[in-house]
């Protein structure tokens, strides 16, 4: 009897001698747990560090992280539907910023997800500043296809796209200064206020722009129209893909406008064509209250654009 009870007690301390070991090895780079999910048509998306149970009953929107670490989180994505192609890319501080995963580094990953299924990928980015910061993930819809006809086009305004955003915070926690563009404004003259990010090649009106012909290096202008129909003043993170990689505005990598209620604010951007010939993407990203502290997932709205097809020959 006593033989039993010598060794169940070396089980027992052999057993917790082994899970402490394994708990110790484990990262502790990022201290606080949080997560974010967004569901679009088809398509359910999110992040979170440890992935989370089904049952987890709540949702954070800041990561604390360690100084001078790496931010290391899984994304899930849940395909619902049909068969699709997705293209990954993050943006810290609204640049578009390398992710590595699989011991891969890229500024864009090719994901494909098939009915019904659903994947996890850990990612870690670069080493990250001290300070705050504003993090986002872009989920893009079919990068692949590249149709021309006006109803695919006014289709992907506001839409084929799924979002995350959060706060990292690195030993630091006052959100940066930013200055905001000075642009012409005007109030809208609709019945019912546009909210939203429309480009296009005229200065004066909302008209969907649904094709670009150009030669290769050919300077396009365009301008960019950015509206709200909020109550309050709201400001916005505006950033230009083209072909989902980010290209200047004006000369900076993002630029910050304030909206006043039922106020359009415009403003000229340009860009050179592509000199490879075919189909491009050109879309714009608006992502609202940069640098807010983030308390609810009202304050993670990212926004797209139409995608204008740039057809280059």
């Amino acid at each position: 009897m006593n033989k039993k009870k010598l060794s169940l007690r070396f089980i027992i301390i052999f057993t917790l001698i082994i899970f402490i070991l394994i708990a110790s090895c484990k990262q502790k780079d990022v201290s606080d747990q949080s997560s974010q999910e967004t569901e679009a048509v088809g398509t359910r998306f999110s992040i979170s560090n440890p992935p989370l149970k089904e049952d987890d009953p709540g949702t954070k929107l800041v990561y604390t992280l360690n100084p001078n670490a790496a931010f290391k989180a899984t994304y899930e994505l849940e395909n619902l539907r049909n068969n699709r192609n997705y293209l990954l890319l993050c943006f810290l501080d609204y640049n578009q910023e390398p992710l590595i995963i699989d011991n891969k580094k890229n500024s864009l990953f090719k994901i494909n997800v098939k009915p019904g299924q659903k994947k996890y990928w850990r990612f870690k980015t670069n080493t990250i500043k001290n300070g705050f910061h504003d993090f986002a993930t872009l989920l893009i819809w079919d990068p692949e296809i590249h149709r021309l006809d006006k109803d695919y086009r006014i289709e992907s305004d506001f839409n084929l796209i799924a979002t995350n955003r959060a706060n990292i915070i690195a030993d630091g926690s006052n959100p940066p200064a930013f200055s905001f563009i000075t642009a012409p404004s005007k109030q809208s003259q609709s019945k019912e206020p546009y909210d939203g990010i429309r480009i296009n090649k005229q200065a004066n009106n909302l008209d969907y722009w649904l094709i670009e012909k150009a030669l290769s290096g050919k300077k396009i202008n365009y301008y960019i129209h950015v509206a709200s129909s909020e109550k309050q003043p709201v400001t916005y993170a505006l950033i230009a893909l083209l072909d989902y990689k980010q290209i200047p505005l004006n000369k900076s990598k993002v630029l910050f406008a304030k909206v006043n209620p039922n106020q359009v604010v415009t403003f000229p951007a340009s860009f050179t064509a592509p000199m490879q010939k075919g189909t491009h993407e050109l879309m714009l990203i608006r992502i609202k209250n940069p640098y807010k502290r983030l308390t609810s997932d009202d304050d993670t709205l990212i926004e797209p654009s139409i995608r204008v097809p740039i057809v280059v020959k």
